[in-house]
């Protein structure tokens, strides 16, 4: 059989003599290195940096276990390790921005270096000095997010700061701690105003979580030292609260600031606020053995959390300003520029076993009001100021005073078995003519007069009323009486409170 070659046509040898050109100039291969990227082995990621249990802040640090901040520590830290500090001064970072912390851990000054204090000082309560962040602030805790080895909700942990002094920076209205979920214990921690007398604008910001303190704890603040808007805290071991820099207000803008909770400007030691969540209780906080000094208002309540004892406000313009329900027990207010405590509001109030002294007006109270077993002595203008007819006053001493018992506002529900003696003039306010079978059951003696109220019929009926004539009030003239009670403390018949200079 006869076979014919296959003539290709003059086209096909053009092209391919152009491929072998394209070749030559790279095409090929660019196409072949493509393909070899989709095949080759991705770069292994860079190991993660290590974690320690325990990281140690020095100026100069050199191991994988030491930093310079705590802030830097923090991030070298495992979840629930400690973070120990090897110096008496140190810094909270050195990048901008506050120090937020979302897991456990525990801060305190390094078991070696209290060695050394212990060496040299009977002081356990010595502190290493912590300069903030660069905001000013020195830790927000936030363990809202901290979750369980099973991957559920569940508890998460704690922080424990001890031994620890922040001093705030200069020129920077910042709050030091702030505890939005999660638990916090302050153990012998100090909130410091610097040398300048520059001062943190408020101490401690409880939104949410558990507050809690052990031994001594001190802030010092420009505006609120402790405000309290949500959580529970517990501040049993006592501690103190001050202001730093001085304020000129007046009662009725003190009073409207703590009701409304627009503190404006005002400086309050300590507020107990609303909770936002009208279905969850209102914060609560249960205190003892505080001293709160130099605020418009010691103590500004507006919820109904409040449980405090074995304290003193001193120095305040208005000691106490109750609007929510409280429990106020064996307190000392004194040296009030204005009001030693203020009570308003339908919610419950109880005052019980406290002195109150030295303040212009030593009780003023307005709505629910229980006001029992207390001493008012030395005020400068009345004793209890009364404007409720809710109120309940039994078993006072209302002593010493320029007036015992103004009750201009009306009478109280309940004004029984009280000793009101050695003052000026032991009531004012109520004519002759009312009707105050309310006031019952009280002594009334020892007074340079009794007032007005004493030519009511019910009152001469319904109470004890010896010896209130001057003579006997200031012991010019003996009496068995008026020695009886004196025994219960000095007696200056109401003129000690002016010869202070109330």
């Amino acid at each position: 059989m006869k076979t014919f070659p296959i003539k290709r046509p003059a086209y096909a040898a053009f092209a391919g003599f152009w491929l072998l050109a394209a070749q030559a100039l790279g095409f090929a291969s660019a196409q072949e290195s493509d393909i070899g990227a989709f095949s080759a082995k991705p770069a292994d990621p860079p190991p993660p940096a290590p974690t320690y249990k325990a990281v140690y802040v020095r100026k100069n640090p050199t191991a994988g276990n030491e930093a310079k901040t705590i802030k830097d520590a923090y991030q070298k830290l495992k979840s629930g390790g400690a973070i120990y500090l090897t110096e008496m001064s140190t810094d909270i970072s050195n990048d901008e921005g506050g120090f937020v912390v979302t897991r456990p851990f525990h801060l305190a000054l390094d078991s070696g270096l209290m060695g050394e204090i212990d060496k040299r000082s009977k002081d356990a309560g010595e502190k290493a000095a912590v300069n903030p962040a660069q905001d000013g602030s020195c830790i927000t805790v936030d363990l809202t997010s901290v979750e369980t080895a099973a991957g559920g909700r569940g508890d998460p942990g704690e922080i424990t700061i001890r031994d620890v002094e922040f001093t705030a920076r200069p020129d920077i209205a910042a709050t030091c701690i702030t505890l939005v979920n999660g638990k916090l214990m302050l153990d012998n921690v100090g909130v410091k105003s610097n040398f300048d007398g520059d001062a943190f604008e408020r101490g401690v910001l409880v939104t949410g979580g558990e507050l809690a303190t052990l031994r001594s704890f001190s802030i010092e603040a420009a505006r609120s030292g402790m405000d309290i808007r949500g959580g529970l805290v517990s501040l049993p071991d006592g501690g103190t609260i001050t202001r730093t820099g001085a304020g000129d207000p007046a009662r009725g803008s003190v009073d409207e600031a703590c009701r409304t909770g627009r503190f404006g400007d005002h400086a309050f030691g300590l507020i107990v606020e609303r909770g936002s969540d009208m279905r969850k209780a209102d914060p609560a906080i249960a205190a003892s053995g505080l001293l709160i000094r130099g605020f418009d208002a010691g103590i500004c309540a507006i919820g109904s959390g409040l449980r405090i004892s074995r304290s003193e406000l001193d120095r305040n313009f208005i000691g106490a300003a109750l609007h929510g329900a409280a429990v106020i027990d064996g307190m000392r207010i004194k040296n009030s520029g204005d009001v030693g405590v203020l009570t308003a509001g339908g919610a419950n109030k109880h005052i019980t076993d406290s002195v109150i002294t030295g303040n212009p007006v030593g009780a003023l109270l307005d709505g629910e009001i229980v006001l029992s077993g207390s001493r008012i002595e030395e005020s400068a203008t009345a004793g209890i100021l009364n404007r409720s007819a809710n109120a309940t006053v039994t078993d006072n001493e209302v002593v010493n005073n320029r007036v015992g018992v103004d009750l201009d506002g009306g009478t109280p529900q309940d004004f029984s078995g009280n000793i009101v003696a050695f003052n000026l003039a032991a009531f004012a306010g109520a004519g002759d003519d009312e009707d105050i079978g309310n006031v019952r059951g009280n002594i009334v003696s020892c007074n340079a007069e009794i007032g007005s109220v004493g030519e009511a019929r019910s009152f001469r009926r319904f109470n004890i009323r010896k010896k209130n004539k001057e003579k006997f009030c200031t012991g010019a003239r003996r009496s068995d009486h008026c020695d009886e009670l004196r025994p219960r403390g000095p007696a200056y018949c109401g003129d000690s409170a002016a010869l202070n200079g109330n």
